[in-house]
């Protein structure tokens, strides 16, 4: 059926509405806003006339409405009354990308990866040959591993962040929730919510952390040591080492530095990956050096 013929505007000036019918289907579409600067015909095409210029405050003219549904969002079934789906409504493709566009946009607000949007895969520079092997490593387990876990050490600026905020992005492409978050930071945020009248919403970020798909924990062994702060990490690993859930963590230390159940649980061979990078310090190069690209 030619859209064209398929619309059927209304006669009714007092109360303007529009039928569009596809093969059972009807569409019923309420009027869209007028946009201050366009005319009926312009209105229907979504275009604002080129020689009107745009007011104060307009940013951009209305987009172009979805072809389906104009941007109504739903159809519903063009059937008879006395069928099943009579009046029942059909979310439109338009509709369900907009949700999916929600989601994602949710988890990345999440994950506390927008301030490392340009941490990826695609933006890493494996400025020696070492690390292009390391790249490739991190890149796989991203792109292959529903569980097990990938330990990077290595000294400040040899990387260690960069990849492991990419193997987040690359699952928050696979729409799997992630958080990312600095050590020192994690503890202080549980501490601060350890008081009496608080300890509901500790307990609720707590499992929060333990049961997310994929958890980054970056700068281990960066927080002052504490009993308190050993337990709590150790809880952390041990609850998510017991169900196999991706993970990644980032040290700055050697791992015989830490206690010995943290060191246990990080160095288990079962599912544990450890990829040590030594490599300079990306902060001391020169800019030349810094963004050059490598072959990969």
């Amino acid at each position: 059926m030619d859209l064209a013929s398929a619309w059927l505007p209304s006669t009714d000036d007092a109360n303007p509405r529009s039928y569009f019918y596809f093969p059972g289907l009807l569409f019923y579409h309420a009027p869209m806003p007028k946009h201050p600067h366009t005319t009926d015909d312009s209105r229907l095409k979504g275009q604002v006339p080129p020689e009107v210029p745009l007011g104060p405050g307009d940013e951009s003219p209305p987009t172009t409405p979805c072809p389906i549904c104009l941007d109504a969002g739903f159809l519903r079934f063009d059937v008879p009354f006395d069928d099943p789906r009579f009046g029942q409504l059909l979310p439109c493709s338009c509709t369900e990308q907009r949700r999916l566009n929600r989601r994602r946009e949710l988890l990345i607000d999440e994950s506390n990866l927008r301030p490392l949007r340009d941490c990826t895969f695609n933006d890493f520079n494996p400025h020696t040959p070492e690390l292009l092997i390391i790249l490739q490593q991190a890149r796989a387990y991203a792109r292959q591993s529903n569980e097990g876990w990938m330990i990077l050490s290595g000294p400040p600026g040899s990387g260690k962040t960069h990849l492991a905020a990419a193997i987040g992005h690359t699952f928050l492409e696979r729409d799997k929730p992630v958080i990312f978050t600095l050590a020192p930071d994690l503890l202080d945020k549980l501490q601060a919510m350890s008081g009496d009248d608080r300890l509901a919403k500790h307990y609720e970020y707590l499992r929060k952390i333990q049961s997310i798909q994929l958890l980054i924990l970056d700068a281990l062994g960066l927080e002052q040591q504490s009993p308190w702060g050993n337990d709590k990490i150790v809880q952390i690993l041990s609850y998510r080492s017991q169900r196999m859930l991706p993970t990644v963590v980032t040290l700055n230390n050697l791992l015989s530095s830490y206690p010995p159940h943290l060191r246990s649980l990080l160095s288990d061979t079962l599912f544990c990956s450890h990829l040590h990078i030594e490599a300079p310090d990306f902060r001391q190069l020169s800019l030349a050096q810094r963004f050059r690209r490598h072959p990969r």
